[in-house]
């Protein structure tokens, strides 16, 4: 558990050093307040995680205590589920760009990278699922689910990285290049 979560820090903090790279800001961070950070995204991923599978689970506790027919109650956990997939990405993205970065940015000018990253993460994972169920993972054993984990973390980084360039063509197109002070000191 230390030693995967040190790893997994160690790839948030070169995340929170290539937004600053990107974005062009003068402070990047070092190596160690980056790997703090990347420790806090760690943690802060894990609980909103946890939370939405909860949510998940006793949502489809609720649905199932009604006595409906069993496609109806599969209906609406289908849907539910994909809706809630949407919601659950796009919020969990806006919270990535929001405090990933070592500068302070509006939540208006991430969204359009959160909406460009969860389209096709929501899109991608429905999907990958539906085929990675057609092969039965359990002849590979656990180098199956790392093989299943490491390409579904693989193509959601694509998009993670897509949406962080969005962001940053956003600001530098509408809000600007760089924050100028309000007020100068004259050479007179």
């Amino acid at each position: 558990l230390i030693i995967s979560t040190w790893i997994a820090a160690g790839g948030f903090a070169k995340l929170v050093f290539t937004q600053s790279y990107i974005f062009e800001h003068k402070y990047v961070g070092g190596y160690w307040m980056n790997k703090i950070k990347g420790m806090f995204i760690v943690f802060s991923f894990t609980l909103f995680l946890f939370i939405g599978l909860l949510i998940n689970v006793l949502f489809e506790q609720w649905v199932s205590s009604f006595k409906w027919n069993d496609t109806a109650k599969n209906v609406i956990i289908h849907i539910s589920l994909a809706l809630g997939l949407f919601i659950f990405l796009f919020i969990g993205f806006v919270i990535l760009y929001k405090f990933s970065p070592r500068y302070k940015i509006k939540v208006r000018n991430i969204l359009p990278g959160a909406m460009v990253t969860t389209i096709p993460t929501a899109g991608f994972l429905a999907l990958f699922g539906s085929i990675a169920s057609l092969w039965s993972y359990g002849s590979y054993g656990a180098l199956g689910v790392v093989m299943y984990v490491g390409m579904s973390s693989l193509i959601i980084t694509y998009f993670i990285f897509v949406g962080i360039i969005v962001n940053a063509s956003y600001f530098k197109t509408f809000v600007g290049p760089k924050v100028r002070n309000k007020w100068t000191i004259s050479k007179k």
